[in-house]
């Protein structure tokens, strides 16, 4: 028998120990459950450094108006009783996160297939460009004028990455077009271009007993009744949100890339709702066209209704369908001549001032989950979905999909992981810090 040497025996030993001291796979504090490795961490706040080194102004994001997390609503929307938003976690090492774990999970669509399968965390709402404290315009700029068209001037450096957060995320009301497919983001006041990531919310339209056809405000047509857009927080939503998902520069269809580029996770609001064609309620409208009431009623019989009565509106194509935007397939089983046309358009969209004079928020620091497998959403963490007054929700495929994220860690079926899988993959970035 061949002996073995004190030299192998003593290798040997130092391969055990080594293998016994390996680090095992990540488990956050509520993450686990069970037996399956955790491999995702949770979504945390981000540390007040890396807020800043984007060019957020500290004061701004932690005053009341912007509900931080971890600093505000620990209670209350979207918590029900007895739930908390969010609670303090020490397990988290990574560099640019705070000790802030967040248990509220939204639900969302996914812009390009309508489908439930995206997660996220609405930290804070950024309810003005003051938010974006360490924000410069380009050398030259004059406040007010086309060459700073929405007042960026704040007397601080620009953050390191010499791109505003705000100009990456997307500035509403802009004189700047939106860039064409592939176009790279360029700021000039006259030749420029820019994209953006979107957030869809659908308020409700419901005032004193039937439906406002416009919102208050900036985006509204200034004549009563108008539905309010001061708060896209859930009790005040008719749907579930929508998110521009399938922007990224992988595919050449964005300026930027969400995970790489976007590094707070951040979206600017689109604001969208049905007209005086779809729901009458204006002077020389009062009832709804013909076209629209045959488009509404599709839609319904293939989406559902939402609180306030009206279709849910679950994809991009869908809104722009009923928004009579050239160019696209029919939706809802329709044919091409039911699409409504762009003078009697059945539902519309719109951004919130940027100066903040329509008292809402313009934007969100809402970080989606990259990959909600594996323990990227926590035992203790809770869907934040759209709900009847009898607590059912509205579409309930949120909860189905968010209950096997968080008792399996894997979505429900392989299509379905497939489907979110395709975009995990090309934003699969780590983030490079300023």
């Amino acid at each position: 028998m061949k002996r073995i040497s004190v030299f192998s025996l003593l290798a040997l030993t130092a391969l055990l120990v080594l293998l016994m001291a390996a680090p095992s796979a990540r488990v956050f504090a509520g993450g686990s459950s069970g037996n399956e490795q955790q491999i995702n961490p949770p979504p945390f706040d981000f540390a007040d450094f890396f807020y800043e080194e984007n060019g957020v102004n500290l004061s701004v994001l932690d005053a009341p108006e912007s509900g931080r997390f971890g600093r505000f609503r620990q209670t209350g929307p979207p918590a029900a009783v007895g739930q908390s938003n969010w609670i303090i976690d020490n397990s988290d090492t990574s560099p640019i996160h705070s000790n802030v774990r967040i248990l509220a999970t939204t639900g969302a669509y996914r812009d390009d297939t309508g489908l439930p399968d995206v997660f996220f965390s609405i930290i804070a709402f950024a309810r003005s460009d003051k938010f974006f404290g360490n924000i410069e315009p380009p050398a030259g700029s004059v406040p007010g004028t086309p060459t700073d068209p929405d007042n960026l001037v704040s007397g601080t450096p620009n953050n390191a990455r010499g791109i505003s957060m705000e100009q990456i995320i997307g500035i509403p009301n802009s004189n700047l077009p939106g860039c064409n497919q592939g176009a790279p983001f360029n700021p000039n006041p006259t030749t420029g271009c820019q994209s953006a990531f979107e957030a869809y919310a659908g308020l409700t339209q419901r005032v004193n007993g039937g439906l406002a056809p416009q919102p208050c405000g900036s985006m509204g047509d200034g004549l009563k009744p108008c539905f309010p857009v001061t708060s896209v927080e859930t009790p005040h939503l008719r749907q579930d949100w929508r998110v521009s998902s399938n922007r990224n520069r992988i595919d050449n269809s964005a300026s930027f890339a969400y995970f790489s580029d976007n590094l707070l996770g951040m979206w600017v609001i689109t604001y969208h709702w049905y007209t005086q064609f779809a729901i009458g309620g204006r002077p020389g409208q009062m009832v709804p066209t013909a076209n629209c009431q045959k488009v509404l009623a599709a839609a319904a019989r293939q989406n559902g209704l939402s609180l306030d009565g009206t279709p849910i509106i679950r994809s991009g194509n869908e809104l722009n369908f009923l928004e009579g935007q050239p160019g696209l397939p029919p939706q809802f089983g329709l044919t091409a001549a039911d699409q409504p046309p762009l003078s009697a358009p059945c539902a519309a969209e719109g951004k919130e001032d940027p100066a903040g004079g329509d008292g809402g928020a313009v934007w969100l620091v809402c970080p989606t989950i990259p990959d909600p497998t594996q323990g990227g959403i926590a035992q203790d963490a809770f869907i934040d979905t759209v709900r009847r007054p009898d607590g059912t929700p509205i579409d309930p495929r949120f909860t189905q999909t968010f209950q096997c994220l968080r008792d399996t860690g894997q979505f429900c079926s392989p299509s379905q992981a497939r489907g979110a899988g395709l975009a995990a993959d090309s934003l699969r970035i780590k983030p490079k810090l300023n």
